[in-house]
């Protein structure tokens, strides 16, 4: 593997970690997936991180995003 690519996803991981420490606990429901899964407060914020640092560090790279996706499809 990539040592690059290894190093980054350690330190998306790690920012995620910390994301989801900051709503531990809390009821946050953000809406619920076609599927009648919970999206949280933190699965949005975290899925929105980590296509934002994907598509500024791997330009190149594509991201599949379910929550939005869900998103889209209720709209």
């Amino acid at each position: 593997m990539n040592q690059e690519y290894l190093n980054f996803a350690k330190t998306l991981a790690r920012d995620a970690g910390e994301t989801m420490l900051k709503y531990f606990k809390q009821t946050g429901i953000s809406h619920y997936k076609g599927d009648n899964t919970i999206v949280t407060k933190a699965d949005t914020e975290i899925n929105q991180m980590v296509i934002e640092r994907v598509r500024a560090a791997y330009p190149e790279h594509g991201v599949y995003d379910e929550i939005l996706e869900m998103i889209k499809e209720k709209l």
